[in-house]
């Protein structure tokens, strides 16, 4: 049914490094199935989140997002993840564990330069060199549309959108890849 996503906490713990995933629709499964309850809210909220800005992509074109590069599709699940977190949690600065293809180039288009030292910030590792800001998250996603290729997504996002930054996000995605 569309418009409809079912999310499931199991009291498992996997073999994995990855304690959450986007699973195919079963009977009697749910989409989402989140693992390993022990961690705090604030922990399983983010991953939920991070789940569904998955579903999102998935969403905007299920053939661009399961063809899409892993950097893609991760980097753009970690950054819903830490803008729709933040609304939530405040302080929250997402990142973390430094795991490949989990950039934060998302959060380096959206940020400013002065979040860099906000209370609470834990485990976000901004790229010095970052230059680019002012985009938001609805920029990002409506770039993100048809889009599979780590390249060809930073530019739809400089060919749909006037940035006074733009000019460095270049940099910032070669950076990040």
């Amino acid at each position: 049914m569309l418009g409809k996503m079912t999310i499931g906490a199991f009291a498992w713990n996997i073999n994995s490094s990855n304690d959450c995933r986007m699973i195919k629709r079963w009977v009697g499964f749910p989409e989402i199935r989140i693992m390993n309850p022990s961690r705090n809210c604030r922990q399983i909220f983010a991953t939920t989140i991070h789940e569904l800005g998955h579903a999102s992509h998935w969403n905007l074109g299920k053939n661009d997002y399961t063809f899409s590069d892993d950097v893609l599709a991760e980097s753009w699940a970690r950054g819903v993840q830490w803008a729709i977190t933040r609304l939530e949690y405040s302080n929250y600065q997402g990142g973390g564990e430094n795991r490949p293809n989990y950039t934060e180039v998302v959060m380096d288009m959206i940020d400013t330069r002065a979040m860099e030292n906000s209370p609470g910030n834990t485990g976000w590792n901004e790229w010095e060199g970052d230059s680019v800001s002012g985009y938001t998250i609805r920029q990002i996603e409506n770039s993100l549309v048809g889009e599979r290729d780590w390249d060809d997504w930073k530019d739809a996002i400089i060919n749909d959108h006037t940035n006074a930054t733009e000019n460095e996000l270049d940099e910032l995605f070669d950076h990040w890849d």
